[in-house]
């Protein structure tokens, strides 16, 4: 019951006025501060979830940039996801390169949760300026997440009507598995939250990328719970960001 309700809630924080630009964002710079954090929402919310955890960087003396994505992100066009991933992929990229260009910018901590660490992954996998990436409730692949979701089943019909199995999105969106963006992660340090009881995407797709981390030996630590399932775990540490956010 909580989870449903954790769900309805973050579906309205995404009911916002729509605009042309695939992403949105949001940045506030503190004069003098080197480090800056990154984080992308979870798919289908607004900014808004990220307003404790502003407060919380602000008060730091730290600097902030929030992103969002449009929910038509994920669609029954393989192509069409491919080329959007890649493109949040391109444009963050380079915000992320003029940022430290104009402010001098010695790290950056990258956050992504559930559907964004996709993205989040993406961008931090060989980027010098990222020193810290820190996941919750990831999955090692967009396409397995997907088909297997209880959120996107409607995505997986739309899929089998045409005639795409979950062994051709595979393939299509190689690319774009944080499993096979795990390579060029030396000097970083990674950690990730997952919870047991998780349905949206499942806990073992979540073991799945621990795993290929460790056939890496890619280090990490690794955060588990029981019972709060996929929105009240993502909630409890957007509200709660001083337990989430190491201090330096």
């Amino acid at each position: 019951m909580i989870d449903l309700l954790l769900r309805t809630f973050f579906k309205i924080l995404g009911r916002r006025k729509r605009n042309d630009r695939l992403v949105e964002k949001r940045v506030s710079y503190f004069e003098g501060s080197k480090k800056l954090f990154v984080l992308i929402a979870p798919y289908s919310t607004g900014l808004e979830v990220f307003s404790r955890v502003e407060k919380f960087i602000n008060a730091r003396g730290q600097s902030f940039i929030a992103y969002k994505f449009p929910s038509a992100i994920l669609n029954s066009d393989h192509d069409a996801v491919y080329r959007g991933f890649k493109k949040i992929q391109s444009d963050i990229t380079r915000d992320l390169r003029d940022l430290e260009k104009e402010y001098g910018l010695e790290a950056i901590e990258m956050l992504g949760f559930s559907l964004s660490c996709v993205p989040t992954m993406m961008i931090a996998n060989g980027n010098p300026l990222v020193r810290e990436i820190r996941l919750v409730v990831p999955g090692h692949s967009l396409a397995e997440s997907l088909w297997c979701g209880i959120r996107t089943d409607d995505l997986r019909h739309a899929f089998e009507k045409k005639g795409v199995t979950l062994e051709a999105l595979e393939k299509y969106w190689s690319d774009l598995a944080p499993e096979h963006n795990i390579d060029k992660l030396e000097g970083k340090k990674l950690s990730i939250t997952l919870s047991e009881a998780d349905t949206v995407i499942p806990y073992r797709f979540g073991m799945r990328l621990v795993e290929a981390l460790k056939k890496r030996n890619v280090p990490f630590t690794l955060t588990t719970n029981k019972r709060l399932g996929h929105y009240l775990t993502v909630a409890h540490l957007l509200l709660a960001p001083k337990k989430f956010i190491g201090r330096d």
